[in-house]
């Protein structure tokens, strides 16, 4: 098992609300008379907060942060959502430093190229 894969099935088994696979399935399950598209990337754990109407988002990143394409792809399910009146938050795990950010709703509806730098 990859240090990756480690740290994704630990994150998810201190917050079992959070699962690994079938973000989009879940989605249109949930949002039947609007359906997804297509999102373009997988996130490594998701949680669908339905009493918040919050859609979360974990990343485990390696050597290198998330990049500005798979951002912008999260940055489009924002919009999606938003047009649902829902909201998306990204929470990010460095691997090698252990640093955990969490970029929330506000600012992922600021343009995506504004979190291509490392957030604190």
């Amino acid at each position: 098992m990859t240090k990756h894969d480690a740290a994704v099935r630990n994150f998810c088994a201190q917050h079992p609300a959070w699962k690994r696979h079938g973000l989009r399935r879940a989605l249109n399950e949930l949002f039947e008379d609007a359906p997804i598209d297509a999102l373009g990337f997988i996130p490594d754990a998701f949680w669908i907060d339905g009493d918040n109407c919050t859609v979360h988002l974990f990343e485990a990143d390696g050597s290198s942060r998330t990049d500005a394409v798979k951002l912008e792809k999260i940055c489009g399910l924002w919009y999606a959502l938003d047009a649902l009146s829902w909201s998306c938050t990204l929470t990010t795990l460095h691997l090698v430093t252990g640093a955990i950010s969490k970029i929330d709703d506000a600012r992922l509806a600021a343009h995506w190229w504004d979190f291509t730098e490392p957030q604190t």
